[in-house]
């Protein structure tokens, strides 16, 4: 995994092209539809079942559309540096500079902008009010080095 590409896949590759990508792979084209709309959600999967990314493409309904996030689902994909879905927090710190931590009502959202990475920690793993006020700013210092990522991404846009 690298901050411009996932395997053969590239801030360029559109959604009709997808199914030749991931030929060896099982693609799927989930609609959701949430609070704030709906979204086309694309989940590979490998031979086995297991899910492997969720793509999310810059525009929903558009073939042409290029791929704006991923959320990497299985553990085997790591940055250059190592970094899994597994990572603890401190191992993450310990190769990236943390760019800015966002408090939102269940997650804290940490980014690291030299790898287009950004996760999300559980709130559970801090004390404090800034576990209750989204408010409150949230410092590295108050995130316990062993926290758990919950979810990995690579953002492209």
């Amino acid at each position: 995994m690298q901050p411009k590409a996932i395997g053969g896949l590239t801030p360029k590759i559109q959604v009709k092209s997808l199914d030749s990508l991931y030929k060896n792979d099982s693609l799927v084209k989930e609609k959701t539809r949430g609070m704030f709309g709906s979204s086309n959600e694309l989940i590979v999967y490998e031979k086995g079942g297991k899910k492997l990314l969720k793509l999310e493409p810059a525009e929903r309904q558009n073939e042409n559309s290029t791929i704006s996030n991923i959320e990497i689902l299985d553990a085997r994909f790591k940055t250059q540096k190592g970094i899994g879905k597994n990572s603890s927090f401190k191992e993450i710190t310990n190769q990236y500079n943390i760019s800015k931590i966002e408090n939102t009502l269940s997650k804290i959202v940490v980014f690291i902008d030299e790898e287009n990475l950004y996760f999300t920690i559980d709130k559970d793993n801090i004390t404090g009010n800034a576990r209750y006020n989204t408010s409150i700013k949230i410092d590295k210092t108050q995130i316990p080095d062993n926290a758990k990522i919950e979810q990995l991404w690579l953002g492209w846009q």
